[in-house]
């Protein structure tokens, strides 16, 4: 499985930090908020990001992708929805 952490609509209210990084690579303590998915989910993440930040931090896309929205911190039980949803199903909190 592909995941990819996009910015969503929460990036604005975290100007200035996200004009030169996306919401994935905010640091929250000792890790970036991609650190803290790639480890509860056991996987490398992409980005998708603004145009001009996409070139330092490029999408990958493959034939299974899970897009998550960055803004929100990984725990167990919404990995777990993550990891169970089925094709072309959506999980909106």
């Amino acid at each position: 499985m592909n995941y990819i952490l996009f910015d969503g609509p929460s990036r604005n209210n975290l100007l200035p930090f996200t004009f030169t990084r996306p919401v994935a690579d905010i640091r929250i303590g000792i890790l970036t908020v991609r650190e803290k998915w790639e480890h509860f989910l056991g996987a490398t993440t992409t980005t998708i990001t603004e145009d001009y930040l996409s070139e330092k931090y490029p999408m990958v896309e493959l034939e299974e992708n899970v897009l998550i929205n960055a803004s929100y911190l990984p725990n167990l039980e919404l990995v777990e929805m993550i990891k169970n949803l089925k094709d072309n199903e959506q999980e909106i909190f």
